[in-house]
């Protein structure tokens, strides 16, 4: 099964990516198997992210958009290109780019709208952990956005609650009920993927 058949998506897909380990495989992921879908005539779909991605995993876009500032998404908008586009922020330090701000990423959308185009990003960090729980300022979803998938990577399953493995362990030991270093079970992942203050935290009840 495919997987935006599995998230009954369309191209009208709004969608931001919650969780960790994961997130930019099903971002491109998704984003591929939309811009192959019947209906979306040109085959595009947008790719975007708050925060940071790694820049080894920038090429798995057709083409990588670096938004600094408006300007320069109004400069990409008198030459734009067809496929799968990557908008992000500026190179930052640990090979990494930084994510982009939430006026942009506005602007982004209501562009999508006017044009017709899929538009996914994520929303979370989480340090390429397979699996975390949320700080109190994130994660920040827009209200216009109108599917969420929180993801989680079954590597830690059986792991210690660690920084090794966990991205926030505190957090995610208070919302499980596990104490730091014990090991982490199907049914302590399960309860934080389910709490409002873990993998539900910030999606609105329309999404």
């Amino acid at each position: 099964m495919k997987l935006i058949e599995a998230l009954r998506l369309d191209r009208n897909a709004r969608l931001a990516l919650v969780g960790a380990g994961g997130k930019t495989s099903a971002l491109f992921r998704l984003g591929r198997e939309l811009s192959a879908i019947e209906g979306n005539s040109v085959g595009d779909v947008w790719l975007s992210a708050t925060t940071h991605l790694s820049s080894d995993q920038l090429m798995l876009a057709d083409r990588h958009i670096e938004l600094r500032e408006i300007l320069d998404f109004e400069h990409y908008l008198t030459d734009p290109s067809h496929g799968l586009i990557l908008f992000t922020g500026a190179p930052v330090e640990n090979n990494r780019t930084s994510g982009v701000n939430l006026p942009i990423l506005e602007t982004i959308k209501q562009t999508a709208d006017e044009l017709g185009l899929p538009l996914i990003f994520e929303a979370d960090g989480s340090r390429r952990l397979p699996i975390k729980a949320p700080a109190q300022h994130a994660p920040v979803i827009p209200a216009w956005v109108n599917h969420v998938v929180v993801v989680a990577g079954l590597s830690a399953l059986g792991k210690p609650l660690s920084p090794e493995w966990v991205h926030r362990p505190e957090l995610f030991a208070q919302v499980s009920g596990l104490t730091i270093g014990e090991k982490v079970t199907r049914e302590s992942l399960a309860k934080v993927l389910g709490s409002p203050a873990g993998g539900l935290k910030g999606i609105q009840g329309h999404a």
